[in-house]
C-alpha cells in the first residue's frame, strides 16, 4: 500500500509539472478545469487514493528585495506565480513577505529566500534560526557557510566553491572556465520547456542565478505540499529527509546534504562548447554518492554551532 501511494504522489507532481508547462498556451480558466478532472479522478481512483486534506497556506519572506540583483527577482517571479497556479489546485495560497533587513523578519514565516554576500547570509540565517524558519541561501557560494560557520537554518540552492573547484578539476577540457548551476542551451529532461517558459515570459536566457531562485521556490512548495502543512518546522524537516529528493530538471533527483544542507546537484561546465554536466555516475555509485564528489569531501557535524 505504501509504494501504491508513493507512486501516487510521484504521478501528481509530474502531472502537476507537465500542467505548469502548458500555462503560457492556455487560458487560466482551461487550466483549472483540466486541473481539477484530473485531481478528482485521481481521488477517486481505488488502486492509487489520494487524500485531498486541509489546503496549505505559505507565506515565504523575501530577504532585502529591493537590492535583490535581477536575475533572482526574475526567478522568482517565474518560481512564485507557477506555485501559486499549482497551489490553486488545492485551494492554497502562497504570499511573498517583503523584509528589508534581517531585524524585520516577524510573524511566522514558511521560509526566507535571499541572495546576499556572505556576511548578509550569515546575519540572515542568524536572524532565521532565531524565528525557528529557514533560510533559502540562492546567491553565495562561500565554503565557510558550509563548514565553520554552518547553520542549521541555512539550505544551499546555490552551489559552494568547493563544488566548482571540484567539477572544473574533472573537465575533460582545458578550454572549460567555469561551473554553473545552470546554462540556457541545456534541453534534455525538460529543461528545454524551463527555460522556454522563462524566455518567453521575460525574453531573455535563463541564468543560473535565475535558476537558482526558481527552485527555492520549487522546493519550498512541494516540501509544504507533501507535508500538508505550510509550518516553518515541517518544511524544514522535509528539505532534510534522507529520503527527500527534488526535479530540478537536471536528470537526477536532488536532494539536501544532511551534514552541510548544500542542495546535491550535477553542475555545468561552460566556456569550451555545449555545457557539459558534472559529474559522471561510475560503476555501481548511487546518484548521491557521484553528487557528492562535488564538494562533498569535508563533512561538518557540528552545523548549527553558530545559531546559539
Amino acid at each position: 500500500m505504501g509504494a501504491r501511494v508513493q507512486l501516487s504522489v510521484r504521478r501528481l507532481h509530474a502531472a502537476i509539472d507537465a500542467m505548469i508547462v502548458t500555462l503560457g498556451s492556455v487560458t487560466r480558466r482551461v487550466f483549472i478545469e483540466r486541473s481539477a478532472t484530473f485531481l478528482s479522478s485521481l481521488a477517486l481512483s481505488p488502486r492509487g487514493r489520494w487524500s485531498l486534506r486541509a489546503p496549505v497556506s505559505l507565506r515565504i519572506g523575501i530577504a532585502a528585495p529591493l537590492s535583490m540583483p535581477r536575475h533572482y527577482r526574475l526567478g522568482l517571479e517565474l518560481g512564485l506565480d507557477e506555485a501559486r497556479h499549482a497551489a490553486t489546485l488545492f485551494g492554497g495560497t502562497i504570499v511573498d513577505v517583503p523584509i528589508a533587513t534581517p531585524q524585520g523578519i516577524g510573524g511566522v514565516l514558511s521560509a526566507i529566500i535571499g541572495a546576499g554576500d556572505e556576511s548578509a547570509t550569515l546575519a540572515w540565517t542568524h536572524r532565521a534560526a532565531g524565528s525557528n524558519t529557514t533560510y533559502m541561501n540562492v546567491s553565495c557560494t562561500s565554503d565557510r557557510l558550509r563548514r565553520d560557520d554552518c547553520s542549521r537554518a541555512a539550505f544551499h540552492v546555490a552551489p559552494s566553491d568547493a563544488m566548482a573547484r571540484d567539477a572544473v578539476s574533472a573537465a575533460k577540457s582545458s578550454s572549460t572556465t567555469r561551473a554553473e548551476s545552470w546554462d540556457a542551451a541545456l534541453t534534455r529532461f525538460g529543461a528545454d520547456t524551463l527555460n522556454q517558459r522563462f524566455l518567453t515570459r521575460f525574453r531573455e536566457p535563463m541564468t543560473p542565478a535565475a535558476w537558482n531562485a526558481w527552485f527555492a521556490v520549487k522546493a519550498i512548495w512541494e516540501s509544504a505540499l507533501r507535508q500538508k502543512s505550510g509550518e516553518p518546522k515541517q518544511i524544514a524537516e522535509y528539505l532534510a529527509g534522507d529520503a527527500t529528493q527534488f526535479d530540478g530538471h537536471k536528470g537526477t533527483p536532488l536532494s539536501f546534504r544532511s551534514w552541510d544542507h548544500q542542495l546535491r546537484q550535477p553542475l555545468y561546465l561552460v566556456g569550451g562548447g555545449p555545457p557539459q554536466q558534472i559529474p559522471e555516475i561510475r560503476g555501481d555509485e548511487s546518484v548521491r554518492e557521484a553528487l557528492d564528489r562535488l564538494g562533498g569531501s569535508a563533512r561538518t557535524p557540528s552545523c548549527g554551532a553558530t545559531d546559539e
